[in-house]
């Protein structure tokens, strides 16, 4: 019975949460649900800065789109995933490789969104980046 619950589990790790990732994605856009991201419309950007801040997020969206997301890492080993789950013994290698190149492409797309705020930060004027700054800490406590 633990081994069934075992695998249970490993069917929801490798598939569901990669899938409502994915879905969370097309319905709106993971960056468009980013707290932090959503404060610059409170900070009262000038019209300049709003200018520069769009050009950042469109190379953000431009190199995210060009990274694989978790779940696409997922999908193309997918026979690999179907075997790890349903073979007669547990191959710890094979999931650690299968977890590390999802964990890559999650590390990836964290690396772009922080250096999006850096350069968002760079933008904003003093007293902008201490709202940005409360706001970002915010979300990080959070866990966002």
């Amino acid at each position: 019975m633990t081994r069934f619950a075992a695998r249970i589990a490993l069917i929801g790790v490798l598939f569901c949460l990669p899938l409502c990732a994915l879905a969370q994605e097309a319905k709106g856009g993971a960056d468009a649900q980013d707290p932090v991201d959503s404060v610059l419309s409170q900070l009262g950007l000038t019209p300049d800065q709003h200018a520069k801040v769009e050009k950042l997020v469109a190379a953000f969206k431009e190199k995210q789109q060009a990274l694989p997301t978790p779940g696409d890492v997922l999908l193309k080993d997918k026979e690999l995933a179907k075997q790890l789950i349903s073979g007669a013994s547990f191959d710890r290698v094979k999931a650690d490789q299968l977890t590390k190149a999802a964990s890559s492409a999650i590390q990836a797309r964290m690396v772009n969104r922080m250096e999006l705020r850096n350069q968002i930060f760079q933008v904003l004027t003093p007293q902008q980046r201490e709202q940005y700054m409360k706001k970002v800490m915010q979300a990080m406590a959070k866990g966002q």
